[in-house]
C-alpha cells in the first residue's frame, strides 16, 4: 500500500516542510518525528513532490495515473457520477452540459486498502467519485471524515488546480471514477 512516503514542500522561506505520513505499521508521523522521517524515503525539489509506494521518484499525478484500469461504464454509472458531482460543494453550480462533458472524460481507478489516493499539499489535478469502497480523509494527520459510494473528492483541484487540502486513503479495496484537468 501507499505507506512510508514522505511529502516534502518548500515553504515561503525556502525551507522544506513535511506533511504527515502513514508508516507501514499504521502510525502517522509528523515533523516532530524527524528521526523517523529521516529513515523514510523522501524527495525534495523546488516543486512539491512525493515518492511512489515503491520508492521510485514518481510525482503524485503519475502515481494516480498508474492506478487507472480498463472498465466500461455501466448504465447506473452515469447517475452515480452525476449525483456525486451535483453534491460536491465546488461542482454543484455547474450546468448539466458541463457535468456531461466531465462525465464523458472520466476514467476508472482502483486503489488497494491503505493506498493514498491524494496527499495534503500535493498539487491537485484529479477529481473522483467513489464507485465502491470507502475513502478516509485526513487533515494534518487527523481523521476528519469517511466518504463512501457516490461521494466526490477533489473538486477544487479540477476547477482551480490548487494544492490538496487533505489526504485521502483507501479503506478497503476502493474503485473510483476520476478525471484530471
Amino acid at each position: 500500500g501507499q505507506t512510508g512516503c514522505c511529502v516534502l514542500r518548500e515553504d515561503e522561506n525556502g525551507d522544506l516542510k513535511s506533511t504527515p505520513v502513514l508508516t507501514p505499521d499504521g502510525r502517522w508521523l509528523t515533523e516532530r518525528d524527524s528521526s523517523d522521517l529521516r529513515r523514510m524515503p523522501s524527495y525534495g525539489s523546488r516543486r512539491l513532490s512525493r515518492l511512489s509506494p515503491s520508492g521510485h521518484g514518481l510525482d503524485s499525478e503519475q502515481y494516480v495515473f498508474d492506478h487507472r484500469r480498463e472498465c466500461t461504464k455501466m448504465p447506473g454509472t452515469r447517475d452515480l457520477i452525476k449525483d456525486g458531482m451535483k453534491h460536491d460543494r465546488v461542482l454543484s453550480n455547474l450546468n448539466d452540459t458541463s457535468l456531461d462533458m466531465i462525465y464523458k472524460t472520466m476514467e476508472y481507478f482502483e486503489f488497494a486498502h491503505g493506498e493514498t489516493i491524494m496527499s495534503q499539499g500535493d498539487p491537485g489535478s484529479y477529481f473522483f467519485v467513489i464507485e465502491a469502497g470507502s475513502v478516509e480523509i485526513f487533515v494534518s494527520g487527523r481523521l476528519v471524515n469517511t466518504l463512501r459510494r457516490g461521494h466526490a473528492l477533489g473538486g477544487l483541484a479540477l476547477l482551480y488546480r490548487c494544492q490538496r487540502n487533505a489526504t485521502a486513503v483507501a479503506k478497503g479495496a476502493t474503485r473510483l471514477w476520476g478525471v484530471s484537468h
